[in-house]
């Protein structure tokens, strides 16, 4: 999993999904890899099915951590509407937590809209602070 935390994009949506696939067809096929040569050491066979079978977790577990990454990261605030002022009508989902320089709460977003009216999405829920002074 650290390989794709290293990487400066991640994988699309859709190369997650084949590794996801790859390794689930691929697993049983890892444990039937070597049940058909009788002359080798049995040592050496269970290597074989030992390494084939962790590739295949790696590579289902690169792909599981894409696809959850990738949906995080589709509920993003789009890089057109950093540093605007937004108008965003919602429903509180938490209790003001107090944090080191301010308070923070989570928000359900029913509407946000620009100050001349024109509607824009956002994500459903945004984790909205307030700062004390001189912080």
């Amino acid at each position: 999993m650290f390989w794709l935390q290293s990487q400066a994009t991640l994988p699309n949506t859709i190369v997650c999904a084949g590794l996801v696939l790859t390794g689930v067809v691929c697993l049983p096929l890892a444990g039937r890899l070597t049940r058909r040569t009788p002359n080798q050491i049995a040592i050496s066979r269970i290597l074989l099915r030992a390494v084939a079978g962790m590739a295949c977790g790696v590579a289902m577990g690169i792909g599981w951590a894409g696809l959850f990454a990738n949906v995080r990261l589709s509920e993003a605030l789009p890089p057109a509407l950093e540093g605007w002022d937004l108008q965003v009508i919602g429903v509180v989902d938490s209790l003001p937590d107090g944090v080191a320089r301010g308070v923070r709460f989570r928000m359900h977003v029913e509407s946000a809209h620009l100050p001349d009216g024109e509607k824009v999405k956002v994500p459903e829920s945004l984790s909205v602070g307030w700062y004390a002074d001189g912080a």
